[in-house]
């Protein structure tokens, strides 16, 4: 592993496989990933729901930022919201996509925050892009 400053490191699929508890005691992580296995059964199971809270629990207090694999659902979504998961990832949002079907996809959205830096910064020292410029 790379240990770098200016790199993130991120414990993926937590809770599976190879990525034993040691692991986030162990080593200095940036990000908690929970699998999806969890969170795909956590409306109808208790045991999953109490899972992934312990996680989210765990490593909130360490630090890390905590990412939900596999959110399909609007019930998914909004208790992984409740329990205090900051980012959630899954075919609710997106299905896997080619790279210019990416950039079709996000477009809107990079085009919204670009008026929004744009009418926020002062006349003069923007560019195009809506990024401030030095002078």
């Amino acid at each position: 592993l790379i240990w770098e400053p200016e790199c993130q490191q991120t414990l993926d699929d937590f809770g599976t496989g190879y990525s034993s508890l040691s692991y986030i005691q162990d080593f200095p992580f940036d990000k908690v990933k929970i699998d999806r296995c969890f969170v795909s059964t956590m409306d109808s199971s208790p045991h999953s729901a109490a899972v992934v809270q312990c996680v989210v629990n765990l490593a909130s207090s360490l630090g890390m930022i905590v990412t939900a694999e596999g959110v399909e659902t609007e019930s998914q979504e909004l208790l992984l919201k409740f329990i205090g998961c900051q980012t959630l990832q899954g075919y609710r949002y997106a299905k896997p996509m080619q790279f210019a079907d990416l950039v079709a996809f996000v477009e809107p959205g990079l085009a919204a925050s670009s008026e929004k830096a744009r009418k926020r910064d002062k006349p003069g020292l923007t560019t195009g892009s809506g990024v401030q410029s030095a002078g």
